[in-house]
Order: C-alpha cells, then sequence, then structure tokens
C-alpha cells in the first residue's frame, strides 16, 4: 500500500472527501493514488496540509527536523 492510501485510511478520509479537497474527481484521485496518475506540484502541498506533514516525508520518506 502506497503513503498516500496509508495516511487516506489512517485519518479515516475517503476517496470523495480527498477528491473534493483537490478539486478532482473519484476517479482520478484514486489514479494519483496507484500512481497512474502524477500529482501535481499544488497537489502535493494541499495533500502534506491535509495531512500535517511536509511533502518530503509524504512522497519521499524523507522527515525534515
Amino acid at each position: 500500500m502506497n503513503e498516500l492510501k496509508k495516511r487516506r485510511k489512517a485519518h479515516n478520509y475517503t476517496l470523495e472527501y480527498i477528491a473534493s479537497e483537490l478539486g478532482t474527481t473519484k476517479c482520478n484521485y484514486y489514479k494519483k493514488e496507484c500512481g497512474q496518475v502524477k500529482v501535481s506540484l499544488m497537489e502535493a502541498f494541499k495533500l502534506a496540509k491535509i495531512y500535517d506533514t511536509t511533502v518530503d516525508e509524504l512522497f519521499f520518506n524523507y522527515k525534515v527536523d
């Protein structure tokens, strides 16, 4: 399971909720979670904010101190 899906499940968020926060469709966000569609830089920052983390930690498993 990839990091985006892990975080979404850990926060009990639905695909619909995250998709609406990003301004996209559930189907499109699902493809982003699966790696079929790339996450834009702006979406990466929005996702990091939603999950209260950094882009580095969310996408690169790199914790910034």
